[in-house]
């Protein structure tokens, strides 16, 4: 059976019982919890109070620094960082629509903070503009800055050096003849300027007497060096070998001197006598007039292969030689119909010629020289390049002494250094120089 309803006089009594229930709990629990708590609420309560009074203090100081910002700016014209005014009659610069601004979408700005616009964007693009502020880069660790990054990244090297660019050795090339292990001095060669003559007789007649006419080709040792100094720390300690790098670049260097003074030798103050310089007997062809430098075009390299040509001394070995200037300017020579004479792309890449003999380039041929009222000239040279000799009496080689001395006081010894060093002996000589036509007054 379902229980039976309370009367309203049950009903009172009963909310009246659980009231006074809830009310005993209450002052039970308060009781627990203030026997439980004790000092430790009210030390809480003393802290709390600490902290709202500092709060409250600080929020007293900011609003009288935001007045006095606002007393600042009103009533006054600012000038802002492109010299501007912004007249401001009645108006207060106000924080709190500069904060607006700054968090509201900047294409649509609400018309109450265009003053705070105005300014604050002006001062953004000063800030800019002396670097003071790059709005592209947001403060973090990261690889630049040592205490916030870079002090954690290992350095690497590569145990790999970067080469200089450098020109090619090409006397090898060529064909120049080496006479290695000379002892004496002067080296004297002989030679035949002229043979026998043979005539055509009648009968009973007598032939001309004619001889041998001989000469002879001297060589004297010119003598090339090279010094460098390092340290035996660096010896030591680099990577990769210092010692093999100079090794290498001491004797790269010394036959790019050695092939400029084959070329170009002046033969005083102790330089060899080279090609360009040789007395009288050269063929030589002239690419300017009046003294004056001029450019070079297809007849006259034809010029060139001619005058070995006539002198009997051409052969197919004869090769050009020119500035790396010069063979730009010789590929972009045309014909009456406007077409190149020489093709690049027809051209053997690996041994290119010029009207049927090979050419070859090197910066060892200068590029600035100036023949009477032309500056930028350069030479060209064309021959039988196994007509040439190069005697040697000592061939490169590399010492290295711990031990010498220098007439400035330097001391190897004492400096803990090491020197490397090392000499060569050598001169050159033409067989014959009618093989040889060169130009040097070519405007490159």
């Amino acid at each position: 059976m379902p229980p039976k309803p309370m009367t309203p006089e049950e009903k009172a009594e009963h909310d009246a019982a659980i009231a006074q229930v809830k009310e005993i709990s209450t002052g039970v629990a308060t009781a627990l919890v203030d026997e439980k708590l004790g000092a430790a609420k009210t030390s809480f309560e003393a802290e709390l109070k600490k902290k709202t009074e500092a709060l409250e203090q600080t929020n007293s100081e900011l609003k009288a620094k935001v007045e006095e910002l606002e007393t600042k700016y009103k009533g006054v014209a600012l000038v802002v960082p492109d010299g501007s005014r912004i007249e401001v009659p009645g108006r207060k610069f106000s924080l709190g629509r500069a904060l607006w601004y700054k968090l509201s979408d900047k294409s649509h700005c609400p018309s109450e903070c265009e003053l705070e616009k105005k300014v604050l964007d002006e001062t953004e693009k000063k800030a800019i503009a002396e670097g003071s502020l790059n709005p592209g880069i947001t403060k973090v660790m990261n690889t630049q800055a040592g205490t916030l990054g870079s002090f954690l990244m290992p350095e690497q090297f590569i145990n790999e050096l970067i080469d200089e660019l450098k020109d090619r050795f090409l006397l090898a090339e060529l064909g120049v003849q080496f006479m290695e292990g000379l002892t004496g001095a002067p080296v004297r060669i002989p030679t035949k300027t002229s043979g026998t003559t043979a005539y055509m007789l009648s009968e009973n007649e007598a032939p001309t007497a004619s001889e041998l006419a001989l000469g002879q080709e001297l060589m004297v040792p010119h003598t090339m060096g090279v010094l460098s100094k390092i340290s035996n720390r660096l010896s030591l300690l680099a990577l990769p070998s210092v010692e093999r790098l100079l090794r290498k670049d001491i004797i790269e260097n010394m036959q790019l001197k050695m092939m400029q003074q084959a070329f170009r030798g002046k033969g005083v103050n102790s330089e060899v006598l080279g090609l360009t310089n040789q007395a009288g007997g050269l063929n030589t062809v002239n690419c300017g007039t009046g003294g004056n430098g001029g450019a070079i075009d297809m007849a006259k390299l034809h010029a060139f292969i001619s005058s070995v040509e006539q002198d009997l001394a051409l052969k197919d070995s004869a090769c050009f030689i020119f500035n790396t200037r010069t063979i730009d300017v010789i590929r972009q020579l045309k014909d009456q119909e406007n077409r190149y004479f020489f093709r690049p792309d027809a051209w053997d890449a690996a041994k290119p010629t010029i009207l049927g003999h090979r050419f070859f380039t090197t910066n060892q041929i200068p590029n600035n020289l100036t023949v009477g009222a032309t500056p930028n000239c350069t030479e060209i040279y064309f021959g039988v390049f196994s007509e040439m000799i190069v005697g040697i009496w000592r061939n490169m080689a590399i010492r290295i002494l711990d031990q010498a001395s220098d007439s400035a006081g330097n001391n190897a010894a004492l400096n803990d250094q090491l020197w490397f060093l090392s000499f060569m002996d050598f001169d050159m000589c033409l067989k014959h120089d009618k093989s040889f036509a060169i130009s040097t007054d070519c405007s490159s």
